[in-house]
Order: C-alpha cells, then structure tokens, then sequence
C-alpha cells in the first residue's frame, strides 16, 4: 500500500495520544463553568482577545475524565481573571 506525505501525516496526527493538562491549565468547559459563561462564549471571547498573539495558549488535553476538550495556559486565566475584575469595577472591557 502506498502512502503519500500528506495521508502519514494525517493519520499521523489522527491517532496522537491526547496527553493529560500539564499543571496549571484549565479547560475552557472548567472555566466556563467558574465564571458563569457559557463554553461558546467564553471561547469567542478568549480567542479574539488572546488567539492571535497567544497561540500557544490554547492546546488539547484530556480532562481529569479523559475527555478531550480545549484547555488554556496558565498566564491566560490570570489575564482574563485581570479582565473580569475590569468589567465589575468598569464597565465591558
């Protein structure tokens, strides 16, 4: 069977083991649920804000239940915990 670069790729990327959340990161389902956002939301509002400029910020891991979902470093939450406290003494920032 012959494979081209791009499908090992794929199947490569396919079948990765999804690591555990190093210390410190939080799912977005995790901190949606602390901040009283909904998941969508929250996520509209962490990627327009820091995506871009933060990439890196935002990886896959499994949860402490081994799902797979979106989880976001450290140095972000304290940014958006910084925010948050903003909007309740400022208005929408």
């Amino acid at each position: 069977m012959n494979f081209r670069p791009d499908d090992s790729k794929s199947k490569t990327d396919a079948t990765r083991e999804i690591l555990p959340a190093p210390t410190g990161w939080f799912s977005v389902y995790q901190l949606a649920a602390v901040r009283g956002y909904t998941e969508s939301r929250l996520l509209e509002k962490l990627i327009r804000d820091y995506g871009s400029e933060h990439p890196d910020w935002f990886k896959e891991y499994k949860d402490t239940k081994g799902h797979k979902r979106l989880h976001v470093h450290p140095d972000l939450y304290k940014k958006f915990d910084y925010n948050e406290q903003l909007e309740r003494d400022y208005g929408d920032v």
